[in-house]
């Protein structure tokens, strides 16, 4: 009998916001990455470097590893503002990832180009492409 689970593992995030009314000139993209990786990679590499790292630094592994909060300091990471401490927690996380078994895929979409594409308008404009 064949396994009907799949041997990979697929996580998605997104930057950006989806909707294509009122796009931020600030950041006018959507952005959706790809994290993939077999199962048994993930269990017998990732999961044990990064509880490693976690109880390391944190002792214990519950601390969610979040973007923002790392690079502004707060919440768990508040310790980081030692500029020393925060380039060795970097490299050391950095290490783990780049040694990680993984495929990463993304995805960019340009707002304001894609609505040019696809409706023939561009935001504040009121005229419609190749129209006369």
């Amino acid at each position: 009998m064949s396994n009907p689970h799949s041997e990979y593992l697929v996580f998605v995030d997104e930057s950006g916001s989806p909707t294509m009314g009122n796009i931020d000139p600030q950041y006018p993209l959507f952005v959706l990455a790809f994290f993939v990786v077999k199962k048994s990679e993930y269990v017998a590499h990732i999961t044990p470097a990064v509880q490693h790292f976690k109880f390391k630094h944190f002792g214990h592994d519950q601390v969610i590893l979040h973007e923002r909060d790392i690079r502004k300091d707060i919440g768990d990471f508040a310790f980081l503002k030692t500029p020393a401490l925060k380039n060795a927690f970097l490299d050391e996380l950095t290490d783990i990832i780049a040694a990680a078994p993984f495929h990463l895929i993304g995805v960019v979409v340009d707002k304001v180009k894609h609505k040019a594409r696809y409706t023939g308008r561009v935001e504040g404009d009121d005229t419609c492409a190749g129209g006369g």
